[in-house]
């Protein structure tokens, strides 16, 4: 375990509280103004063990209420609603005016990243887990982790043994095979490259990635960390976990801690 000058905060959400914040969620897709299609961008990189969560839980939440995703790079003046996860900005003024945008960045994103985004494209709808953390004159939604889409439809497990501890010295990189790793690479680099749909070729990868990511989390009794991901991962599979950081302060915003 990692050591610290703050105390670990024990986190361990019951169910009537994981389900409020799932169904809290729900309001999202009405901010998408009644669209069938949705143009993801700004996508986790494909080794992101966190942003794969934080992916398929949109992908979960936009299915459960009939909307189909579409993860190609937005093409040019092309009006489509789209929802930017908190990758690079640089496909945000690619995005034709007339359709409403949701700017979603990750509950750590840098607050510098997050004004970029709005700098990229104004007018966009900001969700935060934390609004007080917009920038100066910017409204914001509060809004969960997409994440917690996913309540029930992980497996549960019986408990595992010892603590995972995953931040600073333990990133997830050097927790999961580094086979599906480099799969999740490999697809990318060919997606980027040679601009092709490979929507599902990706999906798979990272639901690999993401198999993995909860394997480890599923051998370990309790988890500890700072990071809000390593924390969602924790609670979606009913471990207990040690909060510091940027995850204690998720928890303690949505009233879990």
């Amino acid at each position: 375990m990692s050591g610290g000058a703050t105390a670990p905060l024990p986190c361990h959400p019951g169910l009537r509280e994981m389900e409020r914040l799932k169904r809290r969620l729900d309001r999202v897709p009405a901010l998408l103004g009644g669209a069938r299609r949705v143009r993801l961008c700004g996508l986790p990189p494909p080794e992101d063990a966190e942003g794969a969560l934080r992916l398929e839980g949109v992908a979960a939440l936009l299915a459960a209420h009939g909307l189909a995703v579409e993860e190609r790079p937005p093409r040019t003046g092309r009006a489509e609603p789209a929802l930017w996860l908190g990758g690079e900005v640089g496909e945000l003024p690619r995005l034709a005016r007339g359709a409403p945008v949701l700017l979603w960045p990750p509950a750590d994103a840098p607050p510098a990243h997050v004004a970029a985004a709005l700098g990229a494209r104004p007018g966009a709808r900001l969700l935060l887990a934390h609004p007080e953390a917009a920038p100066p004159g910017q409204e914001a939604m509060a809004m969960p982790d997409p994440a917690h889409a996913l309540w029930g439809l992980l497996d549960h497990h019986p408990q595992g043994a010892g603590v995972l501890a995953v931040g600073g010295d333990h990133p997830w990189a050097a927790l999961l095979p580094p086979g599906r790793v480099a799969l999740a690479r490999r697809i990318a680099r060919l997606h980027r490259g040679l601009r092709l749909p490979l929507g599902r070729p990706a999906a798979l990868a990272r639901r690999r990635l993401l198999e993995a990511a909860r394997r480890v989390v599923a051998a370990h009794a309790e988890v500890e960390t700072d990071r809000p991901g390593a924390s969602l991962f924790a609670a979606l599979l009913g471990r207990p976990a040690r909060l510091r950081g940027a995850a204690a302060a998720y928890w303690r915003a949505w009233g879990a801690a």
